[in-house]
């Protein structure tokens, strides 16, 4: 988590999420426990989607050719 804790911040979110959502059994089938899950999945994604840069780096920087 050096360079892009934010990223990879989100993505655990979204990974914890996800896992409620895919196997309720382990929040024993609570829907609203379920269904703050997959909010908060679509959150997580979003979010790693908006901060995907966020090294601070330009293109030309990070290695991305024109």
């Amino acid at each position: 988590m050096k360079k892009s804790w934010r990223t990879t911040l989100f993505g655990v979110i979204s990974s914890l999420a996800s896992l409620v959502v895919a196997v309720p059994d382990v929040v024993n089938h609570n829907p609203a426990v379920v269904k703050a899950a997959a909010f908060i999945l679509a959150g997580g994604l979003a979010g790693m989607g908006i901060v995907s840069r966020d090294n601070n780096k330009s293109d030309e920087q990070s290695g991305a050719k024109k």
